[in-house]
């Protein structure tokens, strides 16, 4: 049965994957995750985690100024979209994404809703009024998680089997692990030959 500190570190991986692996297919320079733990007196345990990319935005109109916006909105829904996927049913736990969104991912969701509403300006410019800033929004969330969740499921074979083996790693370091890009792009070699041997 897997520890508490295990399922952490599953979980806290799959995240970071989430935001590394959409980073990297928008060409945002993803670098490296880092994820430490903090123990409690009581013997509880919780994370920190932030998984670093370089996005370099050349914006010469209006046009690739959403497309930037959206594509980074995209790389943060992606962190708790590839959390809360189940594999079995290669479906994401919108409740549990939605819960996270006022714990765990948080900052994430408060960056989502800052970048909606300027994405919103330039969509529905001249459309903008108080009564239909919910809609307009929404309709940005939407848009931008119909690609997350389809980034997600076609990477998450490598997403699953990467967060296993830096949750190997994990389980035996007390503070947590700052894992570069060089490493990172191990085990995604790694994942990736996993996941060929599986198909042959």
């Amino acid at each position: 049965m897997p520890t508490k500190k295990m399922e952490l570190s599953l979980a806290v991986s799959k995240h970071e994957l989430g935001h590394w692996f959409a980073a990297r297919h928008f060409g945002f320079n993803e670098d490296y995750i880092r994820i430490l733990f903090r123990h409690g007196w009581d013997g509880s345990i919780s994370q920190e985690a932030y998984a670093k990319s370089w996005p370099q935005a050349d914006l010469p109109d209006i046009e690739s100024v959403y497309t930037y916006l959206t594509n980074r909105i995209v790389c943060l829904q992606s962190g708790a979209a590839a959390e809360f996927f189940n594999k079995e049913t290669m479906c994401i736990d919108g409740d549990a994404v939605t819960d996270s969104y006022e714990e765990s991912s948080s900052n994430d969701y408060k960056e989502i809703i800052t970048l909606a509403y300027i994405a919103r300006g330039i969509k529905f410019a001249n459309e903008i009024s108080k009564d239909k800033e919910p809609e307009q929004i929404q309709n940005i969330l939407d848009e931008c998680w119909y690609r997350t969740a389809k980034l997600v499921a076609d990477n998450f074979p490598l997403i699953d089997k990467m967060s296993q083996l830096m949750a190997k790693r994990l389980i035996d370091s007390h503070n947590g692990i700052k894992f570069n890009k060089e490493e990172l792009l191990e085990f995604l070699d790694l994942a990736q030959a996993q996941d060929n041997a599986l198909t042959e």
